[in-house]
């Protein structure tokens, strides 16, 4: 412990003493029961969305054997059109009930004690999207037009298009996280101020393209080095209100955590795949992959496949949670507020539990509830690596006096 005295006359004692009593930036203090239900709410238009989504993909790319017969009778056109009216409805209906999640889980936050505010609107949250795909649209009727009138025709047409079109697509998502981030930011008001994230977008969405190439090359290897350089431009050019954060994270401390994962992830991809192999299900594959036809599986059989992929999925997922935690833990230490380091308060096994249980709630189409049990983790469990106390300098100094 050190001290030092305020030009105020307070002394002021900066500790570093270890343990879960260190104050945070940030305080939660919302009703469970009222974001639960808040968050629920922008489920209602869930299920729809997937089926429109599956509609207006048959309609688009003309599979229509995967329509009902009822569906697949109507004119082409007008079931184009009545798509793509549903979506547009569906996707209003969740920005509305979306704002309402981000107003109420914004207010359950305080930032250095001060309540947060977004101040987004319908038409924030809408008109990106309808953005997003009006560009996606433009993509697939460019690529759509060029390769008709590619002179050879390539013989994987199909693979060809996908591969063209995906090109572009990386580099729009990369775009899009950055955007969203931003807009995020920028809705954000606390006292009266706006937050803002400085950076370039364009710069972002570059990073986000050349190591998403990288990825096959290095055979995931480049990850660390993702994450890192991702989260110093998202993180360390934000600041809300007068509050300035900066983010100093490198690819060093996630390595080794990193390939452990990996090893261990190919280690399970080899068992997996030696399990099934001497399973009696293992030659009816093999026959499978020389003819393109199943030679009969039974309900055994479908039982033996259903089963090891739940295990190979969950010991999978129990990995990727595994370094999920090393990474928000670094990502904390890597991360400070107004030049004052945060630590993430947290041991490794609490952090995979929240993973894995969004991961579940994100399967069972209930993103919005695992964005709230992710902000109520971080407000209880992020906190100053040192925290400055001032007393009063009298009380103090008699307090020494009697202590010496």
């Amino acid at each position: 412990m050190t001290t030092s005295t305020l030009p105020h006359g307070t002394l002021a004692f900066v500790a570093t003493v270890e343990g879960n009593a260190r104050p945070g930036p940030l305080a939660w203090t919302g009703d469970d029961r009222t974001l639960r239900g808040a968050a629920v709410s922008t489920l209602d238009g869930a299920g729809l969305a997937t089926l429109v989504t599956m509609l207006a993909a048959a309609a688009c790319f003309g599979n229509w054997h995967i329509l009902p017969g009822i569906v697949r009778d109507a004119a082409p056109l007008t079931l184009k059109v009545w798509t793509f009216l549903c979506i547009g409805l569906v996707l209003a209906l969740r920005c509305r009930t979306r704002l309402a999640l981000r107003r109420e889980l914004w207010a359950a936050v305080r930032l250095d004690g001060r309540p947060l505010q977004y101040t987004g609107t319908l038409k924030d949250l809408l008109v990106p999207v309808l953005a997003t795909l009006g560009g996606l649209l433009l993509v697939f009727a460019f690529f759509a037009v060029l390769t008709q009138f590619i002179v050879p025709r390539p013989s994987s047409g199909p693979n060809f298009k996908r591969l063209l079109m995906s090109v572009p697509l990386v580099y729009l998502m990369g775009l899009g996280a950055w955007r969203a981030r931003a807009h995020l930011v920028s809705r954000t008001m606390r006292d009266g101020v706006t937050g803002t994230l400085t950076g370039s977008a364009q710069r972002y969405a570059g990073v986000h393209f050349l190591t998403a190439l990288l990825m096959p090359l290095t055979l995931g290897w480049i990850v660390p080095w993702r994450q890192a350089m991702q989260q110093r431009r998202l993180i360390g050019g934000m600041s809300i209100g007068d509050n300035r954060f900066a983010c100093d994270l490198r690819a060093s401390p996630l390595l080794r955590p990193f390939a452990l994962a990996w090893a261990g992830a190919l280690l399970l991809y080899l068992g997996t795949v030696l399990l099934v192999a001497k399973a009696p299900v293992g030659a009816k594959i093999a026959a499978f992959s020389r003819t393109g036809t199943w030679a009969g599986l039974s309900s055994s059989d479908r039982l033996d496949l259903a089963l090891s992929a739940v295990v190979a999925g969950v010991a999978l997922a129990a990995l990727g949670a595994w370094y999920r935690a090393h990474h928000w833990r670094a990502l904390g230490a890597a991360t400070s507020l107004d030049g004052r380091a945060l630590r993430l308060e947290a041991s490794t096994a609490a952090i995979m539990r929240l993973s894995l249980g969004n991961g579940a709630l994100k399967l069972a189409m209930l993103g919005p509830l695992a964005e709230v049990r992710t902000a109520r983790f971080l407000a209880q469990h992020l906190a100053y690596a040192s925290f400055i106390t001032e007393l009063d300098f009298g009380s103090a100094r008699a307090t020494v006096r009697r202590a010496q």
